[in-house]
């Protein structure tokens, strides 16, 4: 596949067998810090895990009750310094996705659908937050729409550690990025939420996940539990919109800063803005075989055009370049992009 790399089995692990992707963990040392994967069941260090990590607390020896109280146990390493991050953000339809499969120069990766990222983590858990979003577009809800955005921008941390630390990625070069995204997304979600919003609401809320396909509901809430778990917090699925938007009156840069917390990632090295008119993403949108979503109403667009705009001038670090994506090919955007990274 174009912008895809093989990439060389990790130093971490004991060995990975063949067909699968659920790599062999070995036990902690003492003194290092560990991740807990939820394989569902209690496994011992060794044993393959089936599903992927999230961050927990740290185990202080290799006793029995530390491997049992961290399942399968994996060594954290920081993400090292010299891998470079690339974020391709824009409005829909400005060409984010087919320009991203056509780029050479690094590990290509979903921000939000992990389970488009061939030999990348959390494909199941993606699955169920995408019908989860779908869902939310189909019941008309803003505050659901942006706690599963949310939920589904969180599951990156793990995706970049993945490819960097496990597969050796020396440039990982994601669609979208979730603090750039939530700087840009939380206040156009926010008029609709603060609209909706009242004292019946998180009961609404509740009924409306009641009506909907339970293995979904309970893989998001199982998320966002281990996400509240990382945030020592107690978190709910009904109420994670509301203390989003709450971040929107913050100063941008202190917005980031929460934001970094919340998603245990830092801003990219790089940004590049595929900027395009309006009107044209529209049309784009419209010849997709799907039912638009509820930011994707033209004067949405717009406002997520502007806010992408005022979020990458806040910003210091990211080095932002942008390009006109109207009239260029997806195949001269794309050598664009590679050239931009490898300059």
């Amino acid at each position: 596949m174009p912008g895809r790399t093989t990439w060389p089995r990790s130093s971490n692990c004991t060995g990975r067998p063949s067909g699968t992707r659920a790599p062999r963990c070995r036990a902690p040392t003492r003194g290092e810090r560990g991740t807990a994967w939820p394989c569902g069941t209690s496994r011992s260090p060794g044993s393959s895990c089936t599903s992927w990590p999230t961050r927990t607390a740290s185990c202080r020896s290799s006793s029995t009750s530390c491997r049992t109280s961290c399942a399968c146990w994996r060594w954290r390493a920081p993400v090292p310094a010299d891998a470079l991050r690339v974020a391709v953000v824009g409005i829909d339809g400005s060409g984010k996705s087919t320009v991203i499969r056509l780029l050479t120069g690094g590990a290509t990766v979903s921000c939000l659908r992990a389970h488009e990222n061939p030999d990348g983590p959390l494909h199941a858990l993606s699955r169920h937050l995408g019908a989860m979003s779908r869902d939310a577009d189909r019941l008309g809800a803003p505050d659901l729409k942006l706690a599963v955005l949310y939920l589904q921008m969180c599951t990156y941390a793990v995706t970049e550690r993945f490819f960097i630390r496990e597969m050796g990625a020396q440039v990982v070069i994601s669609e979208r990025h979730p603090i750039v995204d939530a700087l840009v997304y939380i206040p156009i979600y926010r008029s609709a939420i603060e609209r909706a919003t009242g004292p019946d609401r998180p009961a609404e809320l509740r009924r409306g996940l009641a009506s909907l396909d339970t293995a979904n509901v309970e893989a998001a809430l199982a998320w966002c539990e281990r996400l509240g778990r990382r945030l020592g917090d107690t978190p709910d699925l009904t109420t994670v919109a509301a203390d989003l938007v709450r971040l929107a009156d913050l100063p941008a840069e202190e917005q980031a800063a929460a934001l970094a917390v919340r998603f245990d990632v830092s801003l990219p090295d790089v940004v590049v803005f595929l900027d395009i008119d309006v009107a044209e993403a529209r049309r784009r949108i419209h010849e997709r075989d799907r039912p638009p979503e509820m930011h994707e109403r033209q004067d949405r667009l717009r406002q997520i055009r502007e806010g992408y705009d005022t979020a990458l001038k806040s910003l210091e670090k990211p080095r932002v370049h942008r390009i006109l994506a109207d009239t260029a090919s997806p195949a001269e955007l794309a050598a664009e992009i590679d050239r931009l990274i490898t300059e």
